[in-house]
């Protein structure tokens, strides 16, 4: 091992990381004087309680206990229950008091709640997976994150939320998804907003509307994927507007010529020809197509 003068010249980090390895290795414990060296390391003083002395490190609970994470952690995988001196650390982080409650409490922490219900994402699962059902309390903070609120009206609710809809909507990809598997029929108060997303306003015409969306168009033909996407599976044909986006990317041009003109693309190979890769695919599919080549 390392003598003193050279541990001291690691930092703090290092050290603890390489003391802890050590004593792993030896498979006991290293002399105090070392020990403290990992004490200031609340993820190797973790480790070192779990696997070298494998029970509770008392002279490093005072540490452990203000980092949520690592509180967490010892009070899981070591104390093996709650640890009411690291409560009032661990309840201040949402998601640690979350999982905490989830985890070692097993019920509902009201004292972390305040905490918790200001974190959309921890508001969610805490509802979905402690509290098994609506928190009301929590629901004006939810409902303005587009993303969980789409996931508390599908796994909480169970259906639509209403009261929650003004801030889905203006979110193209939860909108979308919150259409697929919720309303299941066109929401036209969202449409203002898909549409503006090429890849959500593609999967919408496609799925949801089933037919072109001419209003969409500007906005989807500037993308040269999903140009290309709704070209194939929508138009089933040349979209002549949108070629000019399309070609210039290279990948998507030579599925364009391929799957869509089903012939070579004069037009486009300039910018084909840039990326080796699609270039190579090109010129082999047109020969093994028997197409012309030049």
């Amino acid at each position: 091992m390392k003598s003193l003068d050279g541990l001291l010249k690691m930092n703090k980090d290092e050290r603890a990381k390489y003391l802890y390895n050590e004593a792993e290795k030896m498979n006991k414990r290293l002399d105090p004087i070392y020990e403290e060296f990992i004490k200031i390391n609340h993820e190797y003083a973790y480790e070192y309680a779990l696997c070298i002395i494998k029970g509770r490190w008392v002279e490093v609970e005072p540490y452990i206990m203000k980092d949520p994470k690592w509180a967490y952690n010892y009070a899981e995988g070591i104390i093996k229950r709650r640890w009411p001196k690291a409560e009032p650390y661990i309840m201040k982080h949402s998601y640690w008091a979350y999982i905490y409650a989830e985890n070692i409490i097993e019920g509902r922490w009201k004292e972390a709640e305040p905490y918790i219900i200001k974190d959309p994402e921890c508001a969610h699962k805490y509802a979905l997976y402690v509290i098994k059902g609506r928190w009301k309390e929590a629901e004006p903070h939810i409902m303005k994150d587009p993303k969980w609120a789409y996931g508390y009206a599908l796994c909480v609710i169970e259906g639509r939320w209403k009261k929650a809809e003004p801030h889905i909507m203006k979110d193209p990809k939860w909108a979308y998804e919150y259409i697929e598997d919720i309303i299941k029929r066109r929401w036209s108060k969202a449409e203002s907003y898909i549409m503006k997303d090429p890849e959500y306003a593609c999967c919408y015409a496609l799925k949801v509307i089933k037919r072109k969306w001419k209003k969409a168009e500007p906005y989807i033909m500037k993308d040269p994927k999903w140009a290309y996407e709704y070209a194939r599976y929508m138009i089933k044909g040349r979209w002549s507007k949108a070629e000019p986006y399309i070609m210039k990317d290279p990948k998507f041009a030579y599925k364009y010529a391929r799957f869509i003109i089903k012939d070579r693309w004069s037009e486009a190979e300039e910018y084909i020809k840039k990326d080796p890769y699609w270039r190579k695919e090109y010129y082999n599919w047109l020969k093994a197509e028997d197409h012309e080549i030049t």
